[in-house]
């Protein structure tokens, strides 16, 4: 019994030390969570708002230095620019021939070409009357039998005419250009016959000058605006040409004009 009662005490003054430490650890716990609580507290109110402002200021600086090299880039570029035009001043300055001539630049054998290519598609178009088709170049144009187009026949000859003009480029750009187009336009090219004009012109004529339209197709793609009308009765899709219908229709198989859904 007095072992026993030696243990209990002894065990009461262990469990009070341990109540002690537990009491001090507490205390130093409940420090430290004091400590945690003003170091976040700093944090956030002062630290992460300088963490911004130093983010801020980096991406700022950042764009300084990309804004800076493309001020630097545009002020070369600038520069080169200044220089150019300075230049381009001396030497029309110190350039007293200014003047742009472009028959100059042909070849000495255009003009008979351009003769040969007017007499064989006016022959193939079955043009009425040709005796000799030939090429001025001092007007720059086609000359029938001797004579300028405007001279002997009215607005559709004088359009037929314009177009054999079109195609003896087309031909020639085919055959010689260095940058050939590849894309010409006529409109109307039997104009003069819509409101009466020249209506003798022969069928034969008409005809064969869309004729010759599908016969080369080879010398650039060819897109002819005409009226309905007046283009010879021909098997234009056999040949391989595509043909569009304008229509003032307002339905979904129908094209109304040039731009779709414009009207």
């Amino acid at each position: 019994m007095e072992r026993t009662m030696t243990e209990l005490a002894g065990l009461q003054e262990t469990e009070k030390d341990v109540d002690d430490q537990k009491k001090e650890v507490q205390e130093d716990l409940r420090k430290l969570k004091e400590q945690r609580n003003a170091l976040e507290s700093r944090i956030k109110k002062e630290l992460r708002p300088q963490e911004s402002q130093q983010i801020n200021i980096l991406n700022s600086y950042k764009s300084y230095l990309r804004i800076e090299t493309e001020m630097s880039l545009i002020d070369s570029y600038a520069e080169d620019f200044g220089n150019d035009l300075d230049d381009l001043e001396n030497e029309q300055k110190n350039d007293t021939t200014t003047e742009y001539h472009p028959k100059e630049y042909f070849s000495d054998d255009f003009v008979p070409t351009m003769s040969e290519y007017a007499q064989t598609i006016l022959k193939e178009c079955h043009y009425s009357d040709l005796l000799e088709a030939t090429f001025n170049f001092t007007k720059f144009d086609i000359m029938v039998n001797g004579e300028d187009k405007g001279t002997s026949h009215g607005k559709g000859y004088r359009s037929y005419l314009n177009t054999v003009m079109i195609l003896m480029i087309r031909k020639y750009l085919a055959n010689y250009a260095k940058f050939d187009p590849h894309t010409f336009i006529i409109d109307t090219p039997l104009h003069g016959f819509d409101d009466g004009v020249d209506e003798g012109m022969p069928e034969s004529m008409r005809a064969g000058l869309y004729r010759y339209f599908m016969n080369y197709q080879d010398e650039g793609q060819l897109i002819i605006i005409e009226n309905l009308d007046h283009i010879p009765n021909l098997d234009y899709e056999g040949s391989g040409a595509t043909v569009t219908t304008f229509e003032k229709v307002d339905e979904p198989s129908k094209r109304y004009g040039f731009l779709n859904d414009v009207k």
